[in-house]
């Protein structure tokens, strides 16, 4: 009988250890998840800043600025959606012929 009686105390520690074990891993699939719902959170969050400053600017001239070579003639305001005109003037946009 005390075979028997070790061999369920020793039953008894491994359901234990296996209990403590799953609830670790439990834990830690937790954490996991939590921070891949924050991130996913802090991307929505840029996402929305970004388009409202997106449409923000949808309404307002685009100025081409110099680039820090200096090749850029000269700085030519472009209506956004300016059709063919804003073609004409592409090559002294970008400081070409």
């Amino acid at each position: 009988m005390e075979s028997s009686g070790n061999d369920q105390a020793h039953l008894a520690g491994i359901r234990s250890e296996c209990l403590r074990n799953d609830n670790q891993e439990v834990t830690n699939m937790e954490r996991k998840e939590i921070l891949t719902m924050v991130l996913i959170g802090v991307l929505l969050i840029t996402v929305a800043i970004q388009t409202v400053q997106l449409v923000s600017l949808s309404g307002s001239q685009v100025v081409a600025a110099p680039s820090a070579g200096g090749m850029a003639k000269s700085t030519t305001p472009v209506a956004a959606g300016g059709g063919a005109s804003s073609l004409d003037n592409l090559p002294s946009m970008v400081g070409g012929c």
